[in-house]
């Protein structure tokens, strides 16, 4: 039950349009593309550390800068995607729950794109922290580094 709490007031929040972004795109040479955007949010959690008795309540403050660079051919297409996200406490001093190391990066190569027969190479590299609910554990997340 302690999930619940923090992630229907979090889909409140998104449905009354809190989070904002904004992107920008620049023509690279003739075949590429840069844009970049940067995401922002305020999320208010009722029950911060997922307690069953006594909840902590917080205002997280959410910045995700990403970029990504694309190049268009008739026999190749690459692409490189990369974002960053850190999430800050701003209120009530839980300075413990605020991250600022998730980040991802993915590339992707694709040769003769629209030809009877390519190749298609992509890889991602992502580091997330996920909360825990333990209250015995030593810190607040899961912090894992995955590749795919």
């Amino acid at each position: 039950m302690r999930g619940w709490r923090h992630r229907g007031l979090f889909a409140v929040l998104v449905g009354v349009g809190v989070p904002g972004q904004v992107m920008a795109g620049v023509s690279v040479g003739d075949r590429g593309n840069l844009s970049l955007s940067l995401a922002s949010g305020l999320t208010w959690r009722s029950n911060v550390y997922r307690a069953d008795s006594d909840p902590v309540t917080g205002l997280e403050w959410n910045v995700a800068p990403r970029a990504n660079l694309d190049f268009r051919d008739d026999r190749l297409v690459v692409t490189l995607d990369g974002g960053y996200q850190l999430r800050k406490f701003l209120l009530g001093g839980q300075s413990n729950l605020d991250r600022f190391d998730t980040f991802d990066v993915s590339g992707k190569v694709d040769v003769l794109p629209e030809g009877l027969l390519g190749l298609r190479l992509n890889h991602t590299t992502w580091l997330t922290n996920n909360p825990i609910d333990s209250l015995q554990a030593e810190d607040p997340y899961t912090t894992q580094l995955k590749r795919g």
